[in-house]
């Protein structure tokens, strides 16, 4: 027995050492979140995104609701019985498209719309704007890509989602009310509605 005892004592000195330290270098669970290196994003809009949006808001549909940065994964999905579905999902999950229009009692997705900054003239993500464009046409649902520009106006932004509503076989049913022809105040965007009114649209 006393031959062991050196080295019973050596592995409780090193129990006792190794438990020390977990004791003194142990986060609290209080201070955990502070720990965390992460920090409050100061928009949710880049400069260009907020003019945009601003306007589109006067240009959608009367019938419609708009939402902002949607992930592609809450407005598509893969077919049932598809090979190798855990891979299609991973190719949307982590992206997101711009804007979405929304059918107002149903909130029923008609119409994704993406800004296209100079960010998209780069290859890859040239390659990555043909698979959504491809993701989107073969789920039904049509997408509307919008060059950003110096300054928009809401009846020009009316007429482009109308035509693609129209080509995805979108049917007008009645006039909405036209919205506020107020603009949005800013040096680079003009939001005047000219007097046109916002149509209603169902599926």
């Amino acid at each position: 027995m006393n031959d062991y005892l050196p080295i019973i004592l050596a592995l409780a000195s090193f129990t006792l050492i190794i438990f020390w330290r977990s004791r003194v270098h142990r986060v609290p669970e209080k201070s955990q979140a502070t720990a965390l290196p992460y920090r409050k994003r100061p928009y949710l809009f880049s400069k260009a995104e907020r003019s945009f949006y601003e306007v589109l808001l006067r240009a959608a549909p009367a019938e419609t609701k708009l939402f902002t940065k949607v992930r592609m994964a809450d407005l598509i999905q893969v077919r049932p019985g598809v090979r190798g579905r855990r891979g299609h999902q991973n190719r949307i999950n982590c992206k997101h498209v711009d804007f979405v229009l929304c059918t107002r009692d149903t909130l029923s997705p008609i119409l994704a719309i993406e800004l296209d900054d100079r960010s998209h003239r780069q290859p890859e993500r040239q390659a990555r704007d043909r698979f959504v464009d491809e993701a989107f046409a073969a789920a039904g649902l049509p997408l509307l890509r919008i060059p950003a520009q110096y300054g928009y106006t809401a009846s020009e932004l009316q007429q482009m989602i109308r035509e693609k509503l129209a080509a995805a076989g979108v049917s007008q049913t009645s006039e909405g009310r036209s919205r506020p022809a107020s603009p949005y105040i800013n040096g680079s965007v003009n939001g005047s509605m000219n007097g046109a009114q916002s149509p209603a649209y169902s599926r």
